[in-house]
């Protein structure tokens, strides 16, 4: 059975040029595999909502500037929330971070 909800993660398999769900249907079929990967290089993918999170812990501490943070974004191809074919996913975590940002703000007052 080849499950057609991918996780999250599956765009991972697309820096490498791995056809993930290809991948699965010949497995199930019983046929041979034949993956020809190329290693990502520089090209990273985030969750950008825990990486935000994480950025904020390192920042914390002492162990990451928010220029450092910033400058490490520029390499990033792709974005667990974001798609240009649907961009919900994407605003609909911007309003949920600036949502808490805002009663966190307030709360301090």
């Amino acid at each position: 059975e080849v499950n057609g909800r991918l996780p999250m993660g599956h765009s991972v398999s697309l820096l490498s040029d791995i056809n993930l769900p290809y991948v699965a249907y010949q497995d199930a079929l019983g046929a041979k595999v034949d993956i020809q990967q190329r290693a990502p290089g520089d090209r990273k993918w985030i969750a950008l909502e825990k990486d935000f999170y994480s950025y904020r812990k390192y920042r914390n501490v002492g162990e990451l500037s928010t220029m450092q943070w910033l400058l490490s974004l520029r390499k990033v191809r792709v974005c667990a929330e974001f798609g240009l074919d649907d961009w919900r996913p994407f605003l609909f975590l911007l309003m949920r971070m600036l949502r808490r940002a805002t009663k966190r703000f307030f709360s301090e007052q």
